[in-house]
């Protein structure tokens, strides 16, 4: 699944858009008695927005979204001083090829928490984690196979693991295959492309037989044709009183519908991971784009972040505290255009409600009723 990441560009630009959509967000801490953001210098907000000593918030963010949407797992490691578990002083990300899983000895649903534990690979040493020093957020899974007790990420097979999550990519090997596939051949054909195609001599002897080239006509005709091209200082019409027949050799690329197959499994792509198609293609109206990037944002991108930052709040016990953590996508222009329609139309019905009660046509018990099914109003 890395080497598709990293090789096959459809799956690198899909990956990277929603994974630049995700980044999108802002992480904040919020108290629960003010409703405001927690000062900077709160240890906690300082984590989030310092995770360690080599990422910004934002190259944490990018980072730990890769590993979800390429290898379906996230492993995020607390470093916390000896006998302070609950006070982290950075968070990484661990690559998702050196954490090993060990399920639990017992079927999943006779435990009231998750048994499973961890370990990491490092310099060919296997070390293990304290379960409370990690994060770890996972793709669905709805394989119930569980017949091994260790399980190493970069030979996973994800229908042995309830623990893991399933990747993808899994379900887009075939697409993934095929837009290879494609790029191979015609690679293969710029390459290797050899002759464009024969020309040769169209005249005929006595019997119907065709006469051969005269050797030293065919080298006149050779140097003579490197006069011609499509560049401007070239000839592109080519003038001749030999009597040539010519016959085309090189493969009608259209007719292999290579460019057709890999938009074809772009799509597949793009339905895999939750992107809409239409944000990636040129041939669409801007309001088109607008409408397919807020559906991915409301469809996708927010519910995954959502998603992450749930595992942080219940990591850190927030339902217990007087705050919380959450991200917000609200400040994008595509949803402040929402807020702004919404406004207006409030406004409108509410204008036209008390038009109407003004007039006698509704009680003010209906009035009221009717406000409050707007947000407005309502028992202090």
């Amino acid at each position: 699944f890395l080497r598709d990441y990293l090789e096959v560009p459809e799956v690198n630009g899909v990956i990277n858009q929603k994974v630049a959509m995700f980044c999108n967000g802002i992480i904040r801490v919020v108290s629960d008695i003010t409703g405001k953001e927690i000062p900077n210098n709160d240890p906690f907000v300082r984590l989030l927005r310092e995770p360690n000593y080599f990422q910004s918030q934002k190259e944490w963010m990018q980072q730990t979204g890769l590993f979800g949407e390429i290898y379906g797992n996230e492993f995020i490691f607390f470093l916390t001083p000896i006998g302070m578990p609950n006070s982290p002083k950075a968070m990484f990300n661990l690559p998702p090829d050196i954490v090993i899983v060990n399920e639990p000895g017992t079927p999943f649903f006779m435990e009231t928490a998750n048994k499973a534990t961890y370990s990491y690979i490092w310099n060919g040493q296997k070390t293990p984690l304290s379960p409370e020093s990690i994060i770890h957020i996972n793709r669905a899974n709805v394989s119930s196979s569980l017949n091994h007790s260790q399980t190493d990420l970069s030979i996973i097979n994800y229908q042995n693991s309830y623990t893991l999550g399933t990747p993808v990519m899994v379900s887009q090997q075939m697409p993934i295959r095929n837009i290879r596939a494609a790029y191979e051949a015609r690679n293969v054909m710029i390459e290797n492309r050899g002759a464009l195609g024969i020309l040769s001599n169209g005249g005929t002897d006595g019997t119907g037989a065709m006469l051969p080239l005269d050797p030293k006509a065919k080298e006149a005709l050779q140097k003579e044709y490197q006069n011609y091209g499509m560049t401007k200082n070239r000839m592109q019409i080519i003038m001749t009183s030999l009597n040539l027949k010519w016959q085309q050799m090189s493969i009608d690329v259209d007719k292999l519908k290579l460019f057709e197959e890999i938009a074809a499994d772009f799509q597949s792509l793009c339905t895999g991971f939750g992107m809409a198609y239409e944000m990636f293609t040129a041939n669409q109206t801007y309001d088109n784009k607008l409408r397919a990037e807020r559906q991915t944002y409301q469809n996708t991108i927010i519910p995954m972040a959502n998603e992450k930052i749930g595992a942080f709040n219940r990591k850190f016990k927030t339902q217990e505290k007087s705050w919380h953590v959450e991200i917000d996508y609200s400040y994008l222009p595509i949803f402040q255009e929402n807020i702004r329609e919404k406004s207006v139309s409030t406004k409108q019905m509410a204008d036209a409600f008390a038009i109407m009660y003004r007039d006698g046509a509704i009680t003010i018990e209906q009035y009221q009723s009717e406000l409050l099914k707007l947000g407005i109003g309502g028992k202090s």
